[in-house]
């Protein structure tokens, strides 16, 4: 009997999101993007989507967004590769999951 050892190729994709919030007569709307390592494009934009529903913070440029709550609409507009074949790379400098675009 043979064991079969799979690593999946780990990249890192650009998602860009729109997210609005609804705090009774408050609304907030942001259009940002986060960097985030997964295998494959629907994995990324599953992460960034769960990332969204809990986060208390984004990023917009070089600054941190605190996030008030209330009701959270997530859209994902656009996901894309940025960087192919990371995990070599990722064993010598981890990265959280989701990162900031710039």
């Amino acid at each position: 009997m043979s064991e079969c050892i799979c690593e999946p190729i780990t990249n890192i994709y650009r998602v860009e999101y729109k997210l609005a919030i609804d705090i009774e007569l408050h609304h907030a709307l942001y259009q940002e993007r986060a960097r985030c390592i997964a295998y494959d494009t629907f994995m990324a934009m599953l992460l960034v989507n769960d990332w969204l529903e809990t986060t208390p913070t984004i990023w917009r440029h070089d600054e941190e967004i605190l996030l008030d709550g209330g009701d959270r609409d997530i859209t994902i507009i656009k996901t894309e590769l940025y960087t192919p074949d990371v995990g070599a790379f990722l064993k010598q400098c981890p990265l959280p999951t989701i990162f900031p675009e710039d």
